[in-house]
Order: C-alpha cells, then sequence, then structure tokens
C-alpha cells in the first residue's frame, strides 16, 4: 500500500506529463483512450497514400472510348443532345471566313 503523498504525487506527475490520473478500464477513460488514437482516415493500414491519377485515367478513358473499347454512357447522351440541337439550328453557330471575294 502507497502512502497518500506518494498518490498525491503520482497523479501530479501524471497531470503535468498529460497521462490518465485514473484506471483506464473505465467507461471514461476507455473513451479518452479512442479519443487520443489517430482517426481512422490518418491510420495507413485504413486509408489511402496516393491521389488517384484522375488526369492519365481520363486521357485512357477517352482513347479507349475513341476506339470503341469504352463507353461513356453520359458523355454519349450529352453528344446526342448537341447533334439534336445543332440539327434544330440551336447549337453553336459557325463563323463564316471572310475572304477577299466576299468583302466586294
Amino acid at each position: 500500500m502507497s502512502s497518500n503523498y506518494a498518490k498525491k504525487m503520482a497523479q501530479l506527475s501524471a497531470r503535468i506529463f498529460g497521462q490518465l490520473p485514473f484506471d483506464k478500464n473505465t467507461p471514461n477513460g476507455r473513451l479518452i483512450q479512442r479519443l487520443a488514437q489517430k482517426p481512422i482516415n490518418q491510420i495507413d493500414e485504413y486509408s489511402m497514400n496516393y491521389y488517384p491519377r484522375h488526369q492519365e485515367n481520363d486521357h485512357l478513358f477517352k482513347v479507349l472510348r475513341h476506339h470503341g473499347l469504352y463507353r461513356d454512357e453520359h458523355r454519349d447522351f450529352i453528344e446526342e443532345i448537341e447533334r439534336l440541337k445543332r440539327l434544330r439550328g440551336k447549337g453553336k453557330r459557325e463563323r463564316k471566313i471572310q475572304t477577299e471575294e466576299t468583302k466586294k
């Protein structure tokens, strides 16, 4: 059994050096232990340490789509809407290039 003085000094030491002054098996101690851990997204086992290569993947999918090996239904839909707009005369207008003959 330790003396009252030893207990007080142990508590003071724990407060100074950031240790828990009470048992970690209590519900409050377990909560503090859980909060003291790193967040899950910073633990290497649970998170990726790289950014996906978006530009390279985008270029690869465009090339594959051009060769007919990949189908992007959203892009197909957008192109179909633009094609229908052009047929109705609602799309972007093409500029006429003025030549010497048209200026006269």
